[in-house]
């Protein structure tokens, strides 16, 4: 016989369309997407979304990053954040660990911070530096202070 009380865990995934716009800050606690814009700070316990049509003004606290839009704040992260090619960042951004993608528009701070199985925070200083945008000839060279 099947039993059917069991509660299933239905995915939720929370979306910010296009057009519209939040001034104040956002807490999240599943997935987060966002192809309009926000003007406040974001607290996502999930993964973030962020589109080629979002603009960003405020800090990030969130799992995982996916950014493809316009952000001009800090990204804080647990896990991975990804800058694709036709996003744009300023900022710092503290995180576990980074991709960035040839074409991204950035000048930031970056701080790798891993967590070790026992829960401690471990900080590779040699990987903070101060990173200048792609060159506009398309070679995509970083310059690093």
């Amino acid at each position: 016989m099947i039993k059917r009380n069991r509660k299933r865990k239905i995915p939720s995934i929370n979306m910010l369309s296009a057009g519209t716009e939040i001034r104040g800050d956002v807490n999240v606690t599943n997935d987060f997407r966002i192809d309009g814009a926000v003007y406040g700070d974001i607290i996502c316990k999930g993964k973030l979304t962020i589109g080629k049509t979002a603009y960003i003004e405020g800090q990030i606290n969130c799992e995982s990053a996916e950014i493809s839009g316009i952000i001009k704040g800090d990204i804080k992260s647990t896990g991975l954040v990804v800058l694709r090619e036709d996003s744009s960042f300023t900022g710092n951004i503290d995180t576990a660990k980074i991709m960035i993608e040839f074409g991204t528009k950035i000048a930031m701070t970056c701080k790798t911070t891993e967590v070790t199985s026992d829960n401690k925070q471990s900080t590779d200083s040699a990987s903070e530096k101060i990173l200048s945008p792609f060159t506009s000839d398309g070679k995509g060279a970083l310059s690093s202070g």
